[in-house]
């Protein structure tokens, strides 16, 4: 009976050692939402990880949807394949420009733009200007920031089936120590959609709500650059949602800044994610008029929206991972 104990100890152990590393890797780290080591802007984990190995429904989704919605899915792979985009938002770049005075400061290059956060290889520091020659990549011109000139700064992943997610869950933008890297960026931030902000960016002659991705020319009168701006007009019908949803706080932090989230963001994922949304929507059932005719051509109208007779309608959007 002893022996057949101890055979049962090491047949178990025999398990572990096998099965043990996998789920590991496949359980001991989290998906984090811009809570992320701020210091670190590019590396290599992550590029390779195929979400299709778990989220497959994702893309079952995108090939079913309609042109309106599948449109969404096709512009952020599109977004990804742009390592203009992909570089300015890993490195939280600002100032992106042509200014002559830079390219002849810099020979053999045609844009530029200072980086705000570290790659992972402490080569390119904040405070350097990185500028993109004639074949597209980004290099180290300038480092004011006390990064290696010449250094390679190019942030890219496009080409994938799955570069779409990589947009938003980019693993290598900060390092997060888990697994897979992962993050979420929300909608809302600034580099992204625009961010929930009614005050104007004088530095940079940018508009409340407008997102960095308007400083890249092809982004430049993009709707998409300046969401936060739409959402933050009275007029908008999804403003009081933004609003009510911004007074919320969020379990995450801003990665570069260290500011507690809120939860404006789920304004955007309310609609366009696979969420559950019931909204309910008092509304009045009517309103008193008076039409009084003060001669030829002349009429006066007098109302009153009625206030004590209303009515609630509701609406629900069931789960689809595009709507």
């Amino acid at each position: 009976m002893g022996n057949t104990k101890y055979l049962m100890v090491l047949a178990i152990a025999a398990v572990g050692l096998f099965a043990m590393p996998n789920l590991l890797a496949t359980y001991a780290g989290t998906h984090t939402v811009e809570y992320n080591d701020p210091n670190i802007a590019s590396g290599s984990s992550g590029k390779a990880l195929d979400c299709r190995e778990c989220h497959q429904y994702i893309f079952d989704a995108a090939a079913l949807a309609s042109a309106n919605a599948g449109s969404i899915w096709v512009k952020h792979g599109q977004a990804a394949d742009d390592t203009n985009y992909t570089t300015y938002v890993a490195y939280y770049g600002t100032d992106m420009n042509n200014d002559s005075a830079n390219i002849s400061a810099y020979p053999g290059y045609n844009l530029f733009f200072t980086a705000n956060a570290q790659q992972s290889s402490g080569k390119v520091k904040p405070g350097d200007i990185l500028g993109r020659n004639a074949t597209g990549a980004w290099i180290v011109v300038s480092n004011a920031g006390g990064g290696v000139i010449g250094q390679v700064a190019t942030d890219s992943y496009g080409g994938k089936e799955w570069s779409a997610c990589l947009v938003c869950h980019r693993a290598a933008y900060f390092y997060g120590g888990t697994h897979t890297r992962v993050q979420v960026r929300g909608c809302t931030n600034e580099w992204c959609h625009g961010a929930n902000t009614t005050v104007s960016n004088p530095s940079t002659g940018r508009d409340a709500g407008v997102s960095y991705m308007a400083d890249i020319s092809k982004f430049a009168s993009s709707k998409a650059a300046q969401t936060g701006k739409q959402l933050n007009r009275s007029v908008d019908a999804h403003n009081k949602w933004f609003r009510a949803s911004a007074e919320q706080p969020d379990y995450y932090k801003n990665a570069l800044t260290g500011e507690q989230l809120n939860q404006d963001y789920y304004t955007c994922m309310g609609c366009h994610t696979h969420a559950n949304v019931q909204l309910n929507i008092e509304k009045s059932t009517g309103f008193d008029a008076n039409l009084t005719s003060m001669g030829t051509g002349a009429i006066t109208v007098d109302y009153t929206v009625n206030t004590t007779n209303t009515t609630v309608l509701t609406s629900t959007k069931y789960g689809g991972a595009f709507k």
